[in-house]
């Protein structure tokens, strides 16, 4: 060992380094072995469902997305219309649903 090691090994290990790393090792320690323990249930939760195989009694529900997907488009045509119908009667100066300029500023 040439002296500069010994120096290293030295100022490492005096008490005051000890005393510092020791309580920022065990903190990292019990934080990896939090990180590994979360990644192992992962893990183990994604090989049951590998083996199991995703629940097959889904049509219903599956069913009943499908109706609010498509009563939820009907809306946003309905919509779509109403705000077209506004802007081409913006355009002409018409009267936007229903309702006179007059109206409107009052």
């Amino acid at each position: 060992m040439n002296i500069t090691q010994l120096l290293i090994a030295q100022s490492i290990l005096s008490p005051g380094t000890l005393a510092l790393l020791i309580p920022i090792v065990a903190i990292l320690g019990f934080m990896g072995l939090g990180l590994i323990h979360s990644l192992a249930e992962h893990q183990r939760k994604m090989a049951e469902l590998l083996r199991t195989g995703m629940p097959q009694n889904n049509d219903l529900a599956v069913q009943q997305l499908t109706e609010e997907v498509r009563a939820l488009r009907e809306s946003l045509a309905a919509m779509n219309d109403k705000v077209n119908a506004a802007v081409l009667a913006n355009d002409r100066n018409q009267p936007i649903l229903g309702h006179t300029d007059d109206q409107v500023q009052a």
